[in-house]
């Protein structure tokens, strides 16, 4: 469940894992980032040791995160005093 100050969008649920909405939330809205007006993660399928991964791009930093099946998308979080909305970038 992302947090209450966190709307995200039906096409962002239906792609994404809850957990990895959490995630990103988390990510988002941490002290290194909250203050960010306008942030974009780009999410990439990858693979180590034959395994399935998420490869998340954000803020000129990679991450990759595993243990449900990898999406590729663009989503852009907008932050307004607090309260965040997270979609998916057409």
């Amino acid at each position: 469940m992302a947090p209450s100050n966190f709307l995200i969008s039906p096409a962002v649920r239906a792609l994404l894992p809850d957990v990895l909405i959490e995630y990103l939330c988390g990510l988002a809205a941490s002290e290194e980032n909250k203050n960010q007006r306008l942030q974009i993660f780009t999410l990439t399928p990858g693979e180590l040791g034959g395994q399935s991964l998420q490869t998340i791009r954000h803020m000129n930093k990679v991450r990759r995160v595993f243990g449900f099946t990898p999406v590729c998308c663009n989503l852009r979080v907008l932050n307004d005093a607090g309260q965040y909305l997270m979609a998916l970038e057409s």
